[in-house]
């Protein structure tokens, strides 16, 4: 991960329909059956121009963070919306015990992990990926009510 972290190549953009990054992102995540897994898409599919493998494997981090942060029990919510026709937003929200204030800031952090045995690194890649791709990516939560991941991409141009 320190090595991918490091030499991460700037993305290939190709416009993408950014549901079936999210669909591929969940399926390689292996969530547990005993998680829920909604969806809120809009009825036409929006466009992004993105680097499918590096998107794919920024939202599996999240998707993975979720399942585990939820005990493999609980809801997991995925929505896109059309932000002002600027920006695709994307929000994974799920339901576990949150993230304390406290740590909100440094979610992001490479190292930064409440895991025993995680390397801390997966955030980190994530904001890397966003950020390469032009956008924005950050986190809420409520202690006993999970977080949310809320991730701005800009649209494909017409």
């Amino acid at each position: 991960s320190l090595l991918n972290l490091t030499r991460m190549k700037s993305p290939d953009l190709k416009p993408i329909v950014v549901n079936s990054i999210i669909k591929d992102a969940v399926k390689t995540s292996k969530l547990p059956n005993t998680i829920v897994v909604e969806t809120d898409y809009p009825e036409t599919d929006l466009m992004i121009n993105g680097d499918y493998e590096q998107l794919r494997m920024a939202l599996k981090n999240i998707v993975k963070n979720a399942g585990e942060a939820m005990d493999s029990e609980g809801t997991l919510m995925l929505s896109i919306r059309n932000a002002a026709n600027l920006w695709e937003e994307i929000r994974i929200k799920e339901s576990g015990l949150g993230i304390d204030p406290a740590e909100l800031e440094k979610v992001f952090l490479p190292l930064f992990t409440r895991k025993t045995n995680g390397s801390g690194f997966g955030l980190s890649i994530t904001q890397m990926v966003i950020e390469k791709h032009e956008g924005t990516i950050r986190v809420t939560s409520e202690p006993g009510k999970g977080a949310e991941f809320i991730i701005n991409l800009p649209l494909a141009e017409k």
